[in-house]
């Protein structure tokens, strides 16, 4: 089941993935790099976080995505080590573009850190392509055109 968060219920899950699956590649380069609850917190309020639940309705994974001028933002993704290959990171994914074009957004877009190949391998699989390197920062910048047939992808499996 894929449902919005609840912040109370589900934050201290998110929090956790965020810090075990996502800073082990930026922390590579950024050491100084940390993930505070107060800090995811207010992250979170901007735009909407999707999350996929287990069978007693904990997060097993999570997609926040944003609008930014015009475009859908994919912030963050994670998905439980346990819960990979079950189609999880594809129906979050999906149900942000479907948000994305419901608020007239025809492009989407997202950072990976260079080191992260599982990743660029994911979403290329979704769609996205890389746009540009940032050296400074380690990151492949990929983008992706948004169209409304991406909708129905929301309404299959999960």
């Amino acid at each position: 089941m894929i449902r919005k968060r609840i912040a109370v219920r589900d934050d201290r899950r998110i929090l956790r993935m965020v810090r075990r699956y996502l800073p082990p590649y930026k922390r590579v380069f950024f050491p100084e790099a940390a993930a505070s609850k107060k800090e995811l917190a207010q992250r979170l309020r901007r735009g909407v976080t999707y999350v996929c639940c287990d069978g007693r309705g904990r997060a097993i994974g999570f997609c926040h995505a944003m609008i930014v001028r015009g475009r859908l933002w994919i912030d963050l993704l994670a998905v439980e080590r346990t819960e990979r290959g079950k189609g999880w990171g594809r129906a979050l994914i999906s149900r942000a573009e479907a948000y994305g074009i419901r608020k007239g957004c025809r492009e989407a877009g997202l950072y990976v850190d260079e080191t992260n190949a599982g990743a660029r391998r994911f979403y290329a699989r979704q769609g996205y392509a890389v746009a540009e390197y940032l050296r400074e920062l380690h990151v492949y910048k990929l983008e992706k055109t948004l169209e409304r047939a991406d909708i129905s992808k929301t309404r299959k499996k999960h």
